[in-house]
């Protein structure tokens, strides 16, 4: 009878120690969720210093050391904003040429909503001068790196020019073909 008894009792107790520890290890996964996720929502992740750090890999060599100083100096953060042209544009080459035609995706780096806003408004005439800059280019040279960064200088400085036509505060910084085919 002693023998009976005994048996029923461990066997509560293996089952009570699992429970514990079960119930242990569940409680610090939560402590250890909620702590996780304090510390990113409230800041504590590098988020923003790196965003930061993003945007000035990206400015030109056009603004000097002594105008990134004076910002910092005073607080201020230069951002920029990119803009993607609505559609492709695609130009047709003369015939015997290379290629027969080049299909072109744009996104711009501007320095201000203004500049975008000033793009999207102004976006037909930049379409029409940009596809006579383009079709002016022999396509033997597009076919290469050089000449695909000629033809971003031409386009960066069409583009300048169109804005400061319009009397546009600001300016484009960088351009980026997103999408370029030629056939």
């Amino acid at each position: 009878m002693a023998e009976q008894q005994s048996k029923p009792e461990e066997t509560e107790k293996k089952p009570s120690k699992k429970r514990l520890i079960i119930i242990i290890a569940a409680v610090l996964l939560l402590l250890g969720g909620a702590g996780a996720g304090y510390y990113f929502f409230m800041g504590g992740g590098k988020g923003e210093d790196t965003k930061h750090a993003k945007d000035d890999k990206h400015k030109t060599d056009e603004h000097s050391p002594a105008d990134e100083e004076d910002s910092q100096k005073h607080g201020e953060v230069k951002s920029f904003i990119y803009f993607d042209m609505a559609q492709p544009m695609l130009v047709n080459f003369p015939k015997g040429a290379g290629a027969s035609l080049v299909q072109v995706t744009l996104s711009f780096l501007v320095d201000s909503e203004e500049v975008s806003a000033a793009l999207k408004k102004h976006e037909p005439m930049l379409r029409n001068n940009l596809m006579m800059k383009i079709n002016t280019q022999p396509p033997e040279e597009l076919k290469n790196k050089a000449g695909k960064e000629a033809l971003r200088a031409l386009i960066l400085e069409e583009v300048n020019q169109v804005l400061s036509k319009m009397a546009v505060k600001g300016r484009v910084s960088e351009v980026f073909f997103t999408g370029f085919v030629m056939q």
